[in-house]
């Protein structure tokens, strides 16, 4: 079998299951473990996987990580739970930043305007939210990524 038909393979059944070792990988396309060696480190500097002891994980991208939508709606209860916590660990007058996840998306119904809390997120559905309950918020600059409802910070070439 040709590499390039290996290779593919090996990122075919990668992208269903992250992680696959090196007998999996021959085992899957009939190589030798170096023939399985070499298509890793390729593939590994054409930057679509990590090589990991004995294996290799698909490497994350922003682009293939769920929109808002998707991630708002999964582990709900342990999300409410962690949110709840993590709240109960502010202090009234904290300043505190709360990142465009869904975890800390989650915990401003725990937050009160009567903590007079100060609250910096690149979250865009995070400020809003924070708004409409009232509490002072500072959205920072950057690019909006429209499908995770987010800022980021860009460099300018001019």
């Amino acid at each position: 079998m040709l590499a390039e038909k290996r290779q593919q393979m090996v990122l075919a059944f990668l992208k269903k299951k992250n992680i696959l070792n090196l007998q999996d990988i021959c085992n899957l396309t009939g190589c030798s473990e170096s023939s399985a060696r070499r298509d890793l480190q390729r593939l590994e500097s054409q930057g679509v996987l990590i090589r990991i002891h004995g294996g290799a994980k698909l490497k994350n991208s922003l682009q293939q990580e769920p929109d808002m939508v998707r991630k708002v709606s999964k582990n709900i209860e342990q999300k409410k739970m962690i949110a709840k916590y993590a709240a109960g660990l502010i202090q009234s007058e904290d300043v505190i930043y709360l990142d465009a996840g869904t975890s800390t998306l989650a915990m401003i119904p725990f937050l009160s305007p009567n903590m007079h809390l100060t609250v910096v997120t690149n979250g865009v559905l995070h400020a809003s939210v924070l708004a409409d309950q009232g509490i002072r918020t500072i959205l920072i600059g950057g690019e909006l990524k429209r499908r995770k409802q987010l800022l980021v910070l860009k460099r300018l070439n001019h």
